[in-house]
């Protein structure tokens, strides 16, 4: 199952360090990490690639957790959130 998250990084000061872009989810037990792109504009997407899990022909409904992080070019970091419900 692909999820596509996107978001945009705001900063009044300095701006966005545009290589900062990382993320983490975790899937029951199991922990993947990467890391993203961010444009000029502040704006980022990426496709994060979720396992479905069943019990014989049954899907078991779980949810899943994706965390943002991102930094400004001052190096203050800030980060988000969100759960994402399978069915």
């Amino acid at each position: 199952m692909k999820v596509d998250v996107t978001g945009q990084v705001k900063d009044v000061g300095l701006g966005a360090d545009r290589t900062s872009g990382t993320y983490t989810v975790v899937d029951d037990n199991e922990i993947s990490k990467g890391d993203f792109k961010i444009n000029a504009d502040g704006a980022y997407s990426f496709t994060v690639h979720l396992k479905i899990k069943s019990k014989g022909k049954e899907m078991l409904p779980r949810q899943i957790n994706v965390t943002v992080k991102a930094k400004d070019n001052a190096g203050n970091e800030g980060s988000a959130s969100l759960i994402v419900s399978v069915p």
